[in-house]
């Protein structure tokens, strides 16, 4: 006599107890009720109601024109042409610097600010959309623009040791007043 083993099923007249439930998760408890701890009699579906229609887009929306984040893009162009990135000028001098007046170099600091700002912005995007250029041109020109501001900063760091040179050569001086009251210079009579 051979013993063979016994395939049998589970039986039962309800339709989701005799098949395994599989779901598109494979989550065996999608559905059960938290209650009853049983599925649903009948499949879960949102067949039976319509999906939801977009509602249609009737008029464009209009950006300021002059809106701040503006100032990230050239020409409020995400990218530029490869021509247009490598054209760019050269560095300031220190020498060149020298000869400006504290607000002209004000400017060109927060206008090179402005520059790294838009070089940082197209260099996300070239990021993002994977052009295949400008990653050079882009690491060209930021070099040039820390550049123009290191040169800024030397000159201003000059201009700060002469201020104290003069300080202390003032305050040796008997002919100027650096108390703050009176006249700056006290002219001797004669």
């Amino acid at each position: 006599m051979s013993l063979r083993p016994v395939l049998y099923r589970r039986f039962s007249t309800c339709r989701t107890l005799s098949y395994p439930r599989i779901t598109r998760d494979r989550n065996p408890n999608r559905g059960v009720s938290p209650l009853r701890h049983q599925a649903a009699k009948e499949p879960l579906s949102t067949e039976k109601y319509p999906l939801p229609v977009p509602a249609p887009v009737t008029s464009k929306i209009v950006t300021d024109p002059d809106h701040g984040l503006w100032g990230f893009f050239r020409d409020k162009q995400p990218l530029p042409t490869p021509e247009e990135d490598h054209a760019h000028g050269r560095h300031w001098t220190v020498a060149e610097l020298r000869n400006k007046s504290w607000e002209d170099l004000h400017r060109l600091w927060w206008t090179c600010v402005k520059e790294r700002n838009i070089i940082a912005t197209q260099m996300a995007e070239r990021k993002r959309l994977n052009p295949g250029y400008g990653e050079h041109e882009a690491q060209e020109r930021e070099k040039v623009v820390l550049r123009t501001q290191r040169s800024i900063k030397h000159v201003l760091t000059e201009r700060y040791y002469a201020w104290e040179e003069a300080k202390k050569l003032a305050e040796k001086d008997p002919e100027i007043n650096l108390s703050g009251e009176g006249p700056l210079i006290n002219v001797p009579s004669s």
